[in-house]
């Protein structure tokens, strides 16, 4: 038998890269942040997140904010070949304690969403992915791959960066450690003009 071509058709790219700076220097900044506790309705434990969503508007940033961009910039025009422009929306930091983690979600209002780990744990810092996608038979497989698994984990270390699409559903994993997490969490969205000029869906969003 020949050897099978398999297509991952429809996929939902996920990228993972680490970025040339030196993250130490942006800790003086990270006591500055005013932080709120993330409520949910649960005896759980979960993550905080700063009162700012536009951190990468801010002058201590921007440094960062062009390793982002960069990053993004292959991710959209070199991996997925986009020819569009994009722009950062918002841009907030996580702060996730011992025992704290965060629900599954995604983001709204964005197209490509992201993080940026600043701080992690000895033992890394998980984010995982999954797909709720229904599934008309649960089948256990003799060993998970790319092409058969529902969850997908991903251990990072500082200065690692993630981007993925922002309908994908993503946790923070739970802090067992009794060191902080902190990671910077972004989304872009299309600008300019968007589509074929001739169809009903074309439209323009200007640049922020």
């Amino acid at each position: 038998m020949k050897d099978a071509k398999v297509f991952p058709i429809f996929s939902k790219p996920i990228y993972l890269n680490s970025i040339d700076y030196e993250i130490s220097k942006i800790y003086p900044e990270l006591e500055k942040i005013k932080w709120k506790y993330i409520e949910v309705d649960s005896n759980e434990q979960f993550s905080y997140s700063s009162l700012d969503k536009k951190i990468l508007d801010k002058k201590p940033y921007e440094e960062i904010r062009k390793h982002v961009e960069e990053h993004f910039n292959n991710y959209v025009s070199n991996i997925l070949e986009w020819d569009q422009e994009f722009k950062i929306t918002t841009s907030w930091l996580t702060k996730t304690l011992n025992n704290q983690r965060a629900n599954y979600h995604n983001h709204n209002n964005c197209m490509y969403s992201g993080v940026l780990y600043l701080k992690t744990p000895k033992e890394k810092a998980k984010i995982t992915f999954v797909n709720y996608e229904t599934k008309r038979f649960l089948l256990i497989p003799k060993k998970y791959n790319m092409l058969n698994n529902c969850e997908f984990l991903i251990d990072t270390l500082p200065g690692d960066i993630v981007i993925f699409p922002s309908e994908v559903f993503h946790k923070i994993n739970i802090n067992k450690s009794h060191e902080e997490r902190i990671s910077l969490a972004f989304n872009f969205i299309p600008v300019g003009k968007i589509g074929r000029p001739t169809a009903d869906s074309y439209c323009e969003i200007q640049p922020l």
